[in-house]
């Protein structure tokens, strides 16, 4: 559901940085529009008609800004969804309606900082002096502050640089106490985490897995967890399947009740760009091995994430998988969802 309506908005601005699953800053300098606030209403129709999500867009000169424009547009019923402060007569009001806590930027270690020190509203840090804030915020901080002034500094990523970590966690629906179920549930895991790995051209020298044991009625939950140096950087799953299986077997221990399990790949580097060792493999052995990875993800992302799967993760239903008894319908994307009325 995000990435349509991601795509829908892509229809309106091809200067689009997705943000997170529900966020994304749109640029709107290539747009020819006598009322940017107009044209808002028109893309959250056309999301709304295409989706079925209601969203709401916050307009500014700045990114900042237009984060706190969001706030107020979707808190505020009088913006109908749809807050322009660019050019807004009563900039300064907002500004000073909006907590220091609330801005896009300041976490909540700054935050309490800022109030001890008077600065409670995002006006108070906009007439903050510069000197002050450079030397108790960073430049980070800064930046925050001249784009509260409307002065851009952090532009428009379109192409966002690659994790420095990929990582795939669950909780199981029960206590796994078998090596072979969470040997399984590591595989599925490492499965996904290669594939987001892929996906973004990288390969990964590290492998990090953790088992956490224990629950709330008992005391504090104990996590164990081993780190794997690899020899050759890799995105090739059954190698990262092999060597997590090896992490997951340092730390294992009979019984224990395990009630999560996490993967973590880091030491990422680009795909082009490989430390090899004297054993690396070469040539057509290689090419081979890229080329069955690329097949299985295109398979996968036309028919479904578990079309074809490693042995390794599991072939039988999964005890250790998530109870999910509170999932939502999936209405707009699964036939077999779609609600059925019957007239009496």
């Amino acid at each position: 559901m995000s990435q349509r309506v991601m795509n829908t908005l892509y229809h309106f601005t091809p200067l689009l940085e997705v943000y997170s699953i529900d966020e994304a800053f749109l640029s709107f300098d290539a747009v020819h529009s006598p009322s940017p606030g107009d044209y808002a209403q028109m893309i959250r129709m056309n999301v709304k008609r295409s989706t079925g999500i209601p969203v709401s867009i916050g307009i500014g000169p700045t990114k900042v800004l237009a984060k706190i424009a969001q706030a107020h547009a979707k808190r505020e019923e009088a913006y109908r969804g749809v807050c322009d402060l660019t050019d807004h007569p009563h900039l300064d009001a907002v500004l000073t309606a909006t907590p220091v806590g609330a801005i896009w930027g300041i976490g909540r270690n700054y935050a309490q900082f800022l109030i001890k020190q008077g600065i409670t509203n995002a006006y108070q840090l906009k007439s903050a002096d510069d000197c002050w804030i450079r030397d108790t915020l960073t430049v980070a901080g800064l930046r925050i502050v001249w784009e509260l002034r409307g002065r851009s500094c952090m532009p428009l990523e379109d192409a966002p640089s690659p994790k420095k970590g990929i990582c795939t966690s669950r909780s199981f629906g029960s206590p796994v106490t078998s090596v072979e179920d969470l040997k399984e549930a590591v595989s599925s895991y490492v499965s996904r985490a290669a594939e987001k790995l892929r996906q973004q051209k990288s390969l990964a020298s590290i492998v990090l897995v953790y088992l956490t044991a224990g629950t709330h009625k008992s005391a504090l939950p104990s996590m164990h967890e081993a780190t794997l140096r690899l020899p050759v950087p890799t995105a090739y799953t059954p190698h990262l399947i092999h060597y997590a299986k090896q992490c997951l077997l340092k730390i294992y221990r009979d019984g224990y009740r395990y009630h999560k399990i996490g993967v973590f790949l880091t030491g990422i580097v680009p795909h082009h760009h490989v430390q090899l060792n004297l054993f690396s493999a070469m040539g057509s052995h290689l090419t081979r091995k890229n080329a069955l990875m690329t097949t299985m993800d295109t398979i996968n992302r036309k028919w479904g994430s578990t079309t074809i799967f490693y042995a390794a993760a599991g072939v039988q239903q999964k005890g250790w998988g998530m109870r999910q008894t509170m999932k939502s319908k999936s209405f707009t994307t699964r036939w077999s969802d779609i609600p059925l009325v019957k007239a009496v």
